[in-house]
C-alpha cells in the first residue's frame, strides 16, 4: 500500500500556483496554509482553535520562509499554544492580553541565540 505524504505542497507546485495566479489559500497539512494573492505573493498562515474560536497567524512570505522552515514553525507555533493552555488549566490563570504569540516567538528565538 503506498503511503502518502503529510505535506501537500511542494516548492514546485507552491512556484506554479503564484506564477499562474491561483488565488485563495491552499493547505499544507497540520494547519498550515499558504494564501496566494493575485499579485503574485504569497505567504504562510497557521490555522488553530483557542476558546472555541478559529484563528489565523500570519507567520512570514514565501520568499522568506521555505516550505520547509514554514512547517517547523507551525509545529512550534502549535507546541506554545498547547503550552499556554495547559497553563491556564492547571493554574487557572488568565493570560494577560499583553503577552500574545508573536511576543512569545520573540521570546523563544532570543533564548536559542
Amino acid at each position: 500500500m503506498a503511503t502518502r505524504s503529510q505535506h501537500k505542497l511542494t516548492d514546485a507546485k507552491i512556484r506554479s500556483l503564484i506564477q499562474k495566479r491561483h488565488t485563495g489559500k491552499r493547505s499544507d497539512g497540520n494547519g498550515l496554509f499558504l494564501n496566494v494573492t493575485d499579485n503574485k505573493n504569497a505567504s504562510w498562515v497557521v490555522r488553530y482553535s483557542f476558546a472555541k474560536k478559529q484563528r489565523d497567524i500570519g507567520i512570514g512570505s514565501y520568499t522568506m520562509l521555505s516550505a520547509k522552515e514554514a512547517r517547523e514553525r507551525c509545529v512550534q507555533i502549535k507546541i506554545m499554544l498547547c503550552v499556554v493552555l495547559l497553563i491556564r488549566k492547571r493554574k487557572r490563570i488568565k493570560i494577560k492580553a499583553s503577552l500574545t504569540l508573536p511576543k512569545l516567538l520573540s521570546i523563544k528565538s532570543r533564548d536559542q541565540n
